[in-house]
């Protein structure tokens, strides 16, 4: 079996990160809530590098005087291991968002009034998530974990502060 260079990753975390003590913000600090650029950096190599090789095997091919057809079936029998775990990776790579996005979630969920409704929490989350993606105005947009971060707690306090409003309003007519 070849040396995988993306096993350091696979197998075990990058960096340790902090326990249920700490606070949403420290753990942003800490980067437990990054994406693994530097595993996509080795991705994006891995990937040129492949497209490198394979081209120098139709080169060098075609020098010989074999067939299109012929090229392209060796090309696939012989890059087949590259390209299966160069697509593992992105797979993997996939997964890792998806739970890192999922444990921010559940920080904050639980940091920032952790007795309100989960439903109204995730709501607001992907009102957030969803105006972040839509914007185009890259000045205005959301470009970090602790800014994301800093807009949900601002939206929920809002939410907060509007229920308070709405029921000392109802208290207030009740009264009367």
């Amino acid at each position: 079996m070849s040396y995988n260079r993306f096993q350091y990753w696979v197998k075990g975390p990058r960096h340790k990160k902090l326990g249920k003590a700490y606070t949403v913000q420290d753990k942003i600090k800490n980067g437990d809530f990054e994406y693994p650029s530097d595993v996509l950096k080795d991705m994006k190599n891995q990937e040129k590098d492949l497209v490198r090789r394979m081209d120098e095997y139709r080169k060098a091919a075609l020098k010989k005087g074999q067939r299109e057809d012929s090229i392209q079936e060796g090309i696939e029998s012989t890059f087949k291991k590259a390209r299966v775990s160069l697509l593992k990776i992105k797979e993997e790579l996939f997964n890792e968002d998806e739970r890192r996005l999922e444990e921010f979630k559940e920080a904050a969920f639980y940091e920032l009034y952790p007795y309100m409704d989960r439903g109204i929490k995730q709501n607001l989350w992907d009102e957030i998530l969803n105006q972040t993606l839509e914007r185009s105005d890259m000045d205005n947009r959301i470009n970090n974990t602790s800014d994301f971060y800093s807009e949900y707690k601002n939206r929920l306090i809002e939410y907060k502060e509007k229920i308070n409003n709405i029921k000392e309003k109802t208290v207030q007519t009740t009264v009367q």
